[in-house]
């Protein structure tokens, strides 16, 4: 989303202006490219954040950072708890938590998890799953989200107050203004396997 209609060229061009190709790397960088250019980015995950009911609320600004291996203007709104972690220790080379019932599954909330220990039992064929999830607290968790996998295609339902009071979320707080934003499909993050769409606009019908 193209807050405060900031981002230059992106309501002609889309989400399309803040990629960009690094040169000699695999991956590229993802940025604004002007210090007061700002959007609001919501990312949907179907296995770390949909089990738990949200979409992760994030922003886009120019100065970039390394995040992973990536170097990115990608932010995550604050939040005051909850979300996903990596469910890994490096260390040990084993789950950091596993189901406190002792079952496994796609799907594991903090609420229903235990601290793996050196007497930790895994039963054969027990899945453990790479995230430990819950919805955050705080402005990360402003997006409630709900994604169907049907017929061979993903149905996804996006909800959010029109007004957050946050300086790094579009507000749509003018009925009469139309609303510019992309959507950028991943199929399991793989950089080669996406699909950006044009920019698309969003207008309020009385």
């Amino acid at each position: 989303w193209n807050i405060n209609d900031s981002i230059k060229d992106f309501n002609v061009k889309g989400c399309n202006v803040l990629c960009h190709k690094v040169k000699g790397e695999e991956e590229g960088s993802m940025n604004t490219n002007g210090p007061s250019e700002i959007g609001d980015l919501w990312h949907w995950k179907s296995q770390r954040t949909n089990p738990a009911g949200y979409a992760d609320d994030q922003y886009i600004v120019n100065e970039k950072k390394v995040s992973g291996h990536d170097a990115t203007g990608r932010r995550a709104d604050k939040q005051n708890g909850g979300g996903y972690i990596d469910n890994w220790d490096k260390d040990k080379k084993r789950p950091l938590y596993t189901f406190a019932t002792g079952r496994g599954g796609p799907f594991l909330f903090i609420a229903d998890a235990k601290k793996v220990t050196d007497s930790t039992k895994f039963k054969s064929g027990m899945v453990v799953p790479t995230e430990v999830i819950a919805k955050p607290t705080g402005s990360r968790g402003d997006i409630t989200a709900k994604g169907i996998w049907k017929k061979g295609k993903w149905v996804l339902e996006l909800g959010r107050n029109l007004n957050t009071g946050n300086k790094d979320d579009i507000q749509f707080t003018d009925p009469s203004k139309t609303y510019f934003f992309g959507i950028s499909i991943h199929n399991n993050d793989h950089e080669d396997s996406h699909v950006t769409s044009k920019v698309i606009k969003l207008k309020f019908v009385k």
